[in-house]
C-alpha cells in the first residue's frame, strides 16, 4: 500500500488533505504533519511515529511544501536513513491525487526520469510514410513556444536538407509561410491544450494539408482535436517532469533528422535522453539553499536580466517573459550572451542584477565572455552553470550542448519558487490573464 505523508509549514497540508478527501472520498492513506510557529518538538519525531505505525511492506512517500525549506531539509535527512522513504518537494494537488489514487508503488518510469522515445520514433515514421517532408514548423505561444526552441535549434543546426522555422502561433495564422503544405511537418504545443491561437494554428496547418503533431499535458484537450498525432507529457511529478514537453519536442526533432537524412550522433542523443532528466532533477534538488539566498537578496528588485546562448537562449527569454514579468510582475530583459555585447552590456554596473545560464558545450565561450564582463564591472549576478551539475558527465559530450536547456529550466524553476515565496507573490497570481477578455 502507498502511504502518503503531507509535511508542511502551517495549515497547507490540512487544506490539501481536505480537498483530496472531496475528490477521492477515502483518503485514509494520506496523513498530515504540520510545523507550527511555536512547535517545540521536531517534525521528524511526528513523521517517524507515523512511519512506525505503517505496515513494513508499505511504500512511504513524504511530500513537502517547498525545496530548501526547513521541513523539506529535515525530511531529506530522515529519508537518507530509510530506503523505503521517497521525499518529494514542491507538492501540488494533481500529483498528490495521482499518488493517493495509485494502487501500486509508482516506479521510476511512472513518475521520475523517463520519456517514451518509441512514441516520437513511431510518429515520425508514420508521417514520413505518407509525406515527403522538406520543411518543419514549430508553433506555439508563450512558454510553450520557448520550450519548442531547443528542438528547433537542434534540427536547424544539424540538417543539411530541411527548412526549419519556429513561429508564435498567431504569426503563423496571419502571415502563413508560403511553403506550408503537405510536405511540412508541423509540431504544435500548449501545456493545457487550450491556447486559442495554437488551436487555430492546427487548423491553419491542416487546411494546407500538413501533418500535425500536438504536444500537450492535457489529453483530450482542444489542441488534440483534428491532428494526426498527439504526445501527452508529464508536469507535476517533479522538476524533471516540468521539462518533458521540451524533451519530447527534441526527441521528435531527432527522429525527423535521423529518418529523413541520418545523424551521426543519433545513438549519443538517445543515450543522453536516458540520463538527462535524472541529471536535471538532481540539479534542481541540490540548489535549494542557493536559490533561497538569491531570493532573499533580490526579492525587492524591480528589474532582473537574463542571459543565455545556444539551445538555452529561450530559457532566458521564457524566464524573463513568464516567470518574472507574467508571474512576478518584475520588469525583466533577456539577451543572447553574444548579442549582449552589441548594446545591452551598457547596463552593466553594481546596481543591475543578472542571471547567466552558462552552457556546457559549444557556446560556453560566449557565456564565459559575458561572465568576465559582469565580474569586471561589479554587476550583481548569479550563474546557473550546467557544468556544475555534471551535464557532460551524464550525457555524451558530443551532444551535451543540446541538453543544456533541460537542466537550466529545472534549476531555474527552484529559483522562481523561492523568489515567489520570499515576495509572498505566488507563481499562480495574475491581474489580467484568465480573468478578462483580451
Amino acid at each position: 500500500m502507498n502511504q502518503i505523508i503531507l509535511a508542511t509549514h502551517g495549515g497547507l497540508a490540512d487544506g490539501m488533505r481536505d480537498t483530496l478527501s472531496m475528490v477521492l472520498g477515502d483518503a485514509s492513506n494520506v496523513h498530515v504533519v504540520s510545523l507550527a510557529r511555536d512547535d517545540k518538538d521536531p517534525i521528524t519525531s511526528k513523521v517517524q511515529a507515523l512511519i512506525d505505525s505503517f505496515d513494513p511492506a508499505d511504500k512511504v512517500y513524504v511530500c513537502t511544501d517547498m525545496l530548501g525549506s526547513s521541513v523539506n531539509n529535515e525530511m531529506v535527512a530522515l529519508g537518507a536513513a530509510d530506503e523505503k522513504l521517497t521525499i518529494i518537494a514542491g507538492m501540488n494537488m494533481p500529483f498528490v491525487i495521482e499518488l493517493a489514487a495509485a494502487v501500486e508503488p509508482l516506479t521510476n518510469e511512472e513518475h521520475m526520469y523517463e520519456i517514451d522515445l518509441n512514441q516520437p520514433k513511431q510518429i515520425v515514421a508514420d508521417v514520413l510514410a505518407n509525406h515527403q517532408i522538406d520543411s518543419v514548423a514549430f508553433v506555439g505561444c508563450g512558454a510553450s513556444m520557448s520550450e519548442l526552441y531547443p528542438a528547433k535549434y537542434f534540427l536547424a543546426n544539424n540538417t543539411k536538407t530541411l527548412n526549419v522555422q519556429i513561429f508564435t502561433a498567431n504569426e503563423f495564422n496571419y502571415d502563413t509561410p508560403a511553403w506550408l503544405g503537405p510536405n511540412t511537418f508541423v509540431i504544435t504545443c500548449s501545456l493545457g491544450g487550450g491556447t486559442p491561437e495554437t488551436v487555430e494554428a492546427n487548423k491553419t496547418a491542416k487546411a494546407a494539408g500538413a501533418p500535425v503533431v500536438a504536444i500537450t499535458h492535457a489529453a483530450g484537450s482542444a489542441l488534440t482535436k483534428g491532428v494526426d498525432h498527439v504526445i501527452v507529457h508529464g508536469f507535476e511529478a517533479n522538476y524533471a517532469a516540468k521539462t518533458e514537453k521540451m524533451g519530447y519536442a527534441i526527441a521528435v526533432a531527432l527522429e525527423i533528422l535521423q529518418q529523413v537524412e541520418g545523424y551521426d550522433h543519433y545513438d549519443e542523443m538517445v543515450q543522453g535522453f536516458a540520463h538527462v532528466f535524472e541529471c536535471a532533477e538532481n540539479a534542481a534538488q541540490s540548489v535549494g539553499k542557493v536559490a533561497e539566498a538569491w531570493a532573499q537578496e533580490h526579492k525587492d528588485d524591480d528589474c532582473i536580466h537574463f542571459l543565455a546562448s545556444g539551445a538555452s537562449e529561450k530559457v532566458a527569454y521564457s524566464t524573463s517573459m513568464f516567470l518574472m514579468m507574467e508571474m512576478q510582475w518584475i520588469n525583466s530583459g533577456n539577451f543572447n550572451s553574444g548579442e549582449f555585447f552589441h548594446g545591452p552590456f551598457e547596463l552593466t554596473d553594481d546596481k543591475h542584477n543578472f542571471v547567466l545560464f552558462m552552457a556546457d558545450g559549444a557556446t560556453r565561450k560566449m557565456d564565459a565572455r559575458a561572465l568576465t564582463f559582469l565580474q569586471r564591472f561589479d554587476a550583481r549576478y548569479v550563474v546557473i552553470d550546467a557544468k556544475d551539475f555534471g551535464l557532460s558527465g551524464c550525457v555524451p559530450s558530443s551532444v551535451a550542448t543540446y541538453f543544456n536547456p533541460i537542466v537550466h529550466t529545472a534549476v531555474m524553476r527552484v529559483f522562481a519558487e523561492h523568489l515567489a515565496d520570499a515576495r509572498q507573490h505566488p507563481l499562480t497570481k495574475r491581474r489580467y490573464m484568465w480573468k478578462l477578455e483580451y
